[in-house]
Order: structure tokens, then C-alpha cells, then sequence
């Protein structure tokens, strides 16, 4: 534990990164602000099929926000996928996969909706 701590630390240094982190925690204040209307828009969503693209592997958020966020999501607009070994840049992780995936569901998708309305 104590190792990892000082990697992260050496991490945070890395370039003068160290002088960037006051930036990186305004994440969390931002999520505070937006996360309401941001689950709002997934709630108002109605027929639009959504898809929620998670890495298994996440370190920073893990799965369990994506199965809550399938609540905001009516069931039959839901796609739910993890991409082994990924974490949570999974685009620059695996971005070969994550393109196809991604290119899959929009191909799938295109031009449909949900049949409730």
C-alpha cells in the first residue's frame, strides 16, 4: 500500500503534474453539480437506446455506478457492456475494441427505437 501511494505520488509529479491537481479535483465538485441533470437527461431518454460501456478493471468508478445508472434507463432502450481489462479511459485503453463496439451498437441502433413509447 505504502508503494503504491508513493508510484501515484511520483505519477502526480510527472511532467509538473503536481502543480495540475487542484484542476483534477474540481471533477468532483462538478460531478456534485451536473450528476442531477445529467441523470435526468438518461431518465428522459424515453425510447433512445442508451448503452453504458464500462472497463472492468475501473479504478475510478466502478461498476456499481453503471448498473445504478440502468435505473435511469428504461430496460428495452438498455445496452450494458464491459470491456475486459480496461479501466476508465477505456477508448485509449483498447481503442481498436472500444471503436468496434461502439460502431456496433450505433449500426444496430441507427434509425431504431424502442417499441414503447
Amino acid at each position: 500500500m505504502k508503494q503504491d501511494i508513493e508510484d501515484m505520488q511520483a505519477l502526480m509529479r510527472l511532467k509538473g503534474g503536481d502543480r495540475l491537481v487542484h484542476k483534477t479535483m474540481l471533477y468532483l465538485h462538478d460531478r456534485a453539480r451536473f450528476e442531477p441533470r445529467w441523470l435526468k437527461a438518461l431518465k428522459d431518454s424515453k425510447d433512445l437506446p442508451v448503452m453504458v460501456f464500462w472497463g472492468d478493471s475501473d479504478a475510478v468508478a466502478p461498476k456499481e455506478i453503471a448498473i445504478s445508472l440502468a435505473d435511469y434507463i428504461k430496460p428495452e432502450a438498455f445496452t450494458g457492456r464491459t470491456m475486459k481489462g480496461a479501466g476508465h479511459f477505456l477508448m485509449l485503453e483498447q481503442p481498436q475494441k472500444w471503436a468496434a463496439t461502439i460502431s456496433q451498437f450505433v449500426k444496430t441502433h441507427s434509425g431504431k427505437r424502442s417499441s414503447s413509447k
